[in-house]
């Protein structure tokens, strides 16, 4: 996944599937994003929000400063059921590119 350093506001949405590739149902569960900085092995959590249960999709809503170095984040997203058991799925990496701004119109 590949991003822009600075920007925020914008939703990163994923759809939660089981080893199969099947679509999960998240109803009963709590998500967590969990970002970890590659070189310095910093960690961030932010929780997720459910926006359709049934087909396992969630949200994040990318907030100030929480990108706002060029960088690269391995992330996960951590599920907690109705039975306190967590589990952790994917390890894929978030690629924080630098702004350009454009001054040619100035």
């Amino acid at each position: 996944m590949n991003i822009v350093q600075n920007d925020y506001g914008y939703d990163m949405t994923f759809t939660i599937k089981d080893a199969d590739g099947d679509v999960v149902d998240i109803s009963t569960t709590k998500l967590t994003l969990l970002l970890r900085d590659v070189a310095t092995d910093d960690k961030i959590e932010k929780a997720l929000e459910i926006t359709d249960a049934s087909n396992g999709i969630c949200r994040y809503v990318v907030e100030a400063d929480v990108f706002k170095y060029t960088n690269v984040y391995s992330y996960q997203i951590e599920i907690t059921g109705a039975s306190s058991l967590t589990t952790i799925i994917g390890t894929e990496n978030i690629n924080v590119n630098e702004k350009i701004w454009d001054c040619s119109s100035l």
